[in-house]
């Protein structure tokens, strides 16, 4: 799945992504992106960005969050 339902906002996904890398002295053949999943509670999927929450701090927005760029996101699944 390309795109996260809006029915998802709040529960905990999984999203497949490529990650951007950096690569030094490495032969050329060896240069990709790299597959990488993040689990956390779906904060926010806009056209822009996926924003995870991985912990959240008392009944604040203060909290840990994964941002990842919209074009890197290859797929989403509940995770729970």
């Amino acid at each position: 799945m390309r795109n996260a339902p809006k029915k998802w906002t709040g529960k905990i996904v999984a999203v497949t992504w490529l990650d951007p890398s950096g690569f030094i002295n490495s032969d050329l053949s060896e240069v990709k992106l790299s597959p990488c999943v993040s689990i956390g509670r779906l904060i926010c999927a806009d056209a822009e960005k996926v924003i995870l929450q991985t912990s959240k701090y008392d009944d604040s927005n203060v909290g840990d969050y994964t941002v990842i760029g919209r074009g890197c996101c290859v797929d989403f699944k509940l995770a729970v």
